[in-house]
This record gives structure tokens, C-alpha cells and sequence, in this order.
């Protein structure tokens, strides 16, 4: 709005978080947290007013990059595809456990387990250090637990464990939309090479992983130990507990990513992913639109990311918020284009108003740009921005003191 040195009262906070960024000492344990942290710091990097500090800024983004995320940074090989995504460090509950292979007993060693926090849900889950597998659990008492089946590993003492609903190694791909735009963003204000492959090695992993083709939408969990090698057959993994909309919901917070890695790769096959999300939230069989030239759509539209926004106010974030989802739109089509300004003529008749002297008209683009233009004689010519398709027209008939005599109302103009 004019006045940047609003921004200055940001650097408070900018110094304040820069362990949050750069220290080794802060590991990545939620990715969408420091992906929010890391895409802060690429704003300050490219906005401050100061030189110096965008300098600052932008080290603290290479420190971090090297410190925390190329550590947490996990390879997958898909069909001779190298994508990446981060795993987070695993963080194991207090106290260690023993198991019996083929039992279903699990006896705690200091675990102080109660009934209100521990395999209290039913989609909790136990795990246990370097175990390929988690198990359903129940909770017995403070030093055992009744796991669903029988534990088919190697018999094992003093094991650090983990119970929650998703459990071991793992990523959701919701945040592989935010760790992916912090590093583009990274990448735009630096011009280092890595954050930009992270980006883009984020949106295939996205295309490989995270996209559940039976919903149209992405899964909630990939990778841990109960969401493989079945994870539609595993609710926390699909999220379908809240409804077949609920995976659709989550695609807002990759969309803003998704058109960023696309405009960097003008990879068809992200293109392809970007659609097919979209589709699934705003189309209906029959619609004419773009979008619907696949074979996803949206049998009704009430069952959308619409119903999920008006929750709270993360849930309108995801698509309206950081998650950038309407911006897909326009980079699916190549993202911001040059004006294609073209002349129009408004016609007008000043004798049949009475009073009137000249007219003032109102032309409102779809991108929110508004002209305004005075004429005394018909036509009244205006510029038109024929890339962005219909205008919002309004012709007031003004008097001698230029007060409006006959106001207008609002019509649309097709660039001609």
C-alpha cells in the first residue's frame, strides 16, 4: 500500500526465529512448521528495505537448507525416478517397552501410560524403534498394552517406541506443500540450484505418493509403517473418517506449490496432477469447463473443499490462505502474461438524460485493476486487457458539477 516501512517492524521477529532457520540444533521435526519458518525468511530475504539484511536473510536460508532440511532429506526411487521428500527425526515416547513375537503383549519399563493419552483412539498406533511394521494397541494399564495382533517381530527388551495415529517413519503430503513452497521460494530470492531441485524433486514425489486417484484428492499419510504397502485400506491414512471429501480438502495446501514447480518445470505430467485436484473440488459431469476434459469430477458439489473452509480458520488457509490453491488457475496457463490491451466503445445518448454533461466510466478488470475515464462525446473509448476476458462496466451520466444524475448499473464487456 505505499508504505514498506511497515515491513521494518518485522525484523524484530526475523532475528528473534533465525535458530528456528539455520541451527543445526533445531532438527526439522514438523515439516510444516519450518517450511512456514523457512518461506517467512525467503519474504524477508526479498522485501526487507535494507540491502544488508537481505543478504543476512538470504544466509540464513543456505545455513538452514545444509543444517536442517538436506539432513532430514530421504531419497525414494520410483521407476527409475529419483524424487525426494523429508522425514522427519522420530521422536519416541518416554520409557522403553518388551515384546514377545506371536504375542499381543506389550509390557512398558517406566512408560507411565494412562487411558486418556495412550491407544486411546481407534486409529492409534504403536511402533517400535527400527521395526518395519506398527501394530493397532489398546490400553491395559500403565506397564502393558494389547496390541490388535500379535507382534510378528524378533523378540526384544528396553525398545523405544513411539503411539500415535500415524507412527515411524513417514510424511504427509499436505506438508510437502509447504516445505515445497519455502523451497521455491528459497530458490527465487537466491538463485541456489538445490532449494529449487528440492522443489521441484517435492511436486513428483507429490505425483508418485501423495495423490489418491480413488478420491481425486491426496492421501494424509505415505510411508509410515501402517500406511504401506495398502494405504487406502488404512483410515488415518486416507483421512476417509471425515469423509470422501477430506483428501480433496487437503489438496488446497499443495495447489500454490503444485503452479509454482509447474511454471519452474512445464512438466505436463504435474500439469496433468494439478487439474485432476482441482477437478475433483469444482467441476460437475457436464460442466463445460477446462477442467473437465479428464475423467475426475465431482458428483456433488456440496461434497468439496467448500464444506471443510467455513470450520476454522486453518481449513481456509489451506486453499485461500498460504496454500495459494486459485493461483493453479492461472499457472496452468503459463502463469502472468503481457496486457493484450485492446479498444472498446461505449456508446451513450447525453440528450436522453437530463441534466447530464459528460459520462464517467468505470472499467474493473478481472484482476482487480480499476480505470476510470470521462467522455463528452459517443463512443467512449476504454482499454480492454483481452487476456483476462470480461470487464465490469459502469457509465454514470454526470452533471455540469460532475454529481452523478443517472448512476449505472454494472454490465459486462467481452474484450472486442
Amino acid at each position: 500500500d505505499g508504505r514498506p516501512e511497515i515491513l521494518d517492524g518485522m525484523r524484530a521477529l526475523w532475528e528473534n526465529d533465525q535458530g528456528v532457520v539455520r541451527s543445526p540444533t533445531w532438527q526439522a521435526e514438523d515439516i510444516r512448521e519450518h517450511g512456514y519458518e523457512h518461506y517467512t525468511y525467503a519474504l524477508a530475504a526479498r522485501f526487507d528495505r535494507d540491502p544488508a539484511n537481505r543478504a543476512k536473510y538470504a544466509g540464513y536460508l543456505t545455513e538452514g537448507l545444509a543444517n536442517k532440511w538436506s539432513v532430514a532429506a530421504r531419497l525414494q526411487n520410483v521407476s527409475a525416478t529419483e524424487t525426494l521428500t523429508w522425514i522427519p527425526p522420530l521422536g519416541f515416547r518416554p520409557g522403553t517397552v518388551t515384546v514377545q513375537s506371536g504375542s499381543t503383549t506389550v509390557v512398558g519399563n517406566a512408560t507411565n501410560w494412562d487411558a486418556g493419552s495412550t491407544c486411546s483412539l481407534n486409529y492409534d498406533w504403536l511402533y517400535l524403534e527400527g521395526d518395519v511394521r506398527a501394530y493397532r494397541c489398546q490400553y491395559v494399564s500403565p506397564t502393558v498394552l494389547r496390541l490388535l495382533s500379535p507382534y510378528l517381530g524378533p523378540s526384544a527388551s528396553n525398545k523405544r517406541h513411539q503411539q500415535a495415529n500415524l507412527v515411524g517413519a513417514g510424511t504427509q503430503p499436505f506438508m510437502q506443500g509447504i516445505a515445497g513452497q519455502a523451497m521455491l521460494a528459497h530458490a527465487e530470492v537466491s538463485g541456489e540450484a538445490l532449494p529449487a531441485r528440492y522443489g521441484a524433486a517435492a511436486s513428483q514425489w507429490l505425483r508418485f505418493f501423495g495423490y489418491r486417484a480413488a478420491t481425486g484428492g491426496i492421501y494424509y499419510g505415505r510411508l509410515f509403517p501402517m500406511c504401506e504397502p495398502t494405504p487406502d485400506t488404512v483410515a488415518v491414512c486416507t483421512l476417509d473418517a471425515d469423509g470422501l471429501a477430506a483428501g480433496r480438502f487437503l489438496a488446497g495446501e499443495i495447489m500454490g506449490f503444485l503452479g509454482k514447480a509447474y511454471l519452474v518445470s512445464k512438466d505436463d505430467a504435474i500439469k496433468a496432477l494439478g487439474d485432476s485436484l482441482m477437478t475433483a473440488n469444482f467441476s460437475k459431469p457436464g460442466f463445460p469447463g477446462l477442467l473437465t476434459s479428464g475423467t475426475v469430477y465431482n458428483e456433488n458439489f456440496d461434497d468439496n473443499a467448500l464444506i471443510f473452509t467455513a470450520k476454522k480458520a486453518k481449513d481456509f488457509g489451506f486453499w485461500w490462505g498460504f496454500g495459494g490453491a486459485p493461483g493453479w488457475l492461472g499457472a496452468r496457463l503459463g502463469g502472468p502474461q503481457p496486457p493484450q490491451m485492446v479498444r472498446n466503445a461505449i456508446n451513450f445518448i447525453l440528450d436522453q438524460i437530463a441534466d447530464s454533461t459528460s459520462i464517467r466510466v468505470k472499467v474493473l478488470a478481472p484482476n482487480a485493476a480499476l480505470r476510470e475515464y470521462r467522455c463528452t462525446e459517443s463512443p467512449c473509448m476504454v482499454d480492454l486487457d483481452k487476456r483476462q476476458g470480461g470487464h465490469w462496466i459502469t457509465v454514470d451520466y454526470l452533471g455540469s458539477g460532475d454529481q452523478v444524475v443517472a448512476p449505472g448499473l454494472p454490465f459486462l464487456v467481452e474484450p472486442e
